[in-house]
């Protein structure tokens, strides 16, 4: 859009192109396994761009909800942070598309955010999207590299647990000093514990 290359409409030409193109993304494989659908069962004519409707309208939806459940949460800075990395990470799962650089932001945020549910499984993304099996145009070998790429950063997203102990951490000052401040023997030995 610099304004001596503007040519009109003309100017946004490859981008344009570049809106039905998908890649070994896990919506690429699932426009893929949809295309299959379409074609074998359903006999369409035109499976590819049934799919690809189909692939970017629910995408698209899912992640428009991302985006404005985050403007309507968001209450500080930091929580407009962390809801960013939460919002880049939905896109990173969403996009039909996706380059190695696009985790370059994602992973930024988690360097100068307070450690939370989403760090462990950024950084395992940074690996596991790197996985790449020769011989991936047979879909089953690209089923298979999909789950070896998007699977880790799923796995260790539920496995963690620091959210209750951060949780607690955060709640027990507040509570010991609410103890502290109580009348009595009883208030003052619960505020030692």
């Amino acid at each position: 859009m610099f304004a001596p290359y503007w040519a009109g409409l003309r100017t946004f030409g490859g981008l344009f192109k570049a809106a039905g193109l998908t890649n070994d993304s896990i919506t690429g494989l699932t426009q893929r396994l949809i295309r299959v659908v379409l074609q074998h069962g359903l006999h369409d004519p035109t499976p590819h761009h049934g799919a690809q409707i189909i692939v970017r309208i629910l995408s698209g939806a899912v992640l428009l909800y991302v985006v404005g459940r985050a403007i309507v949460k968001v209450r500080s800075e930091q929580q407009l942070w962390h809801l960013t990395l939460v919002v880049l990470a939905a896109y990173l799962y969403l996009t039909p598309w996706y380059f190695y650089w696009y985790a370059i932001t994602p992973l930024v945020l988690v360097a100068v955010l307070p450690p939370n549910r989403l760090t462990a499984p950024m950084i395992t993304w940074t690996g596991s999207s790197l996985v790449s099996i020769p011989g991936s145009r047979a879909l089953a070998i690209w089923s298979l590299q999909t789950v070896l790429r998007y699977a880790p950063p799923v796995w260790v997203f539920a496995r963690w647990r620091g959210g209750a102990r951060a949780e607690h951490a955060r709640r027990e000052p507040v509570r010991a000093k609410e103890r502290s401040t109580s009348t009595g023997v009883g208030g003052r030995a619960a505020a030692l514990h």
